[in-house]
């Protein structure tokens, strides 16, 4: 299996995706897109990051992203149990 992604928060995670078209999934939290990338490592993001990714793709297929939260946002998570997590993705 490969090695998934994971995305500490406000911490830039350089990918580079191998193809441009990601495979929609079922997760934990509902849908998400999986991407393959070009290490054999794979990732799972939401939906509008597919959609990010669609708009920037023209040029290449490598990106930075970066999980950003609130304070708010943390808060509400350190109690948060099996509620989906919020935050957003930077992605550059």
């Amino acid at each position: 299996m490969n090695e998934v992604v994971k995305f500490p928060i406000n911490t830039p995670v350089e990918v580079t995706l191998q193809d441009k078209a990601g495979k929609r999934v079922e997760g934990r939290y509902g849908e998400q897109v999986m991407y393959s990338l070009l290490d054999n490592r794979v990732m799972y993001v939401p939906p509008f990051v597919e959609q990010r990714f669609q708009e920037l793709s023209g040029v290449n297929y490598f990106f930075r992203l970066t999980t950003i939260i609130s304070p708010e946002q943390r808060q509400l998570l350190s109690g948060a149990g099996d509620s989906p997590p919020l935050f957003a993705f930077l992605v550059s």
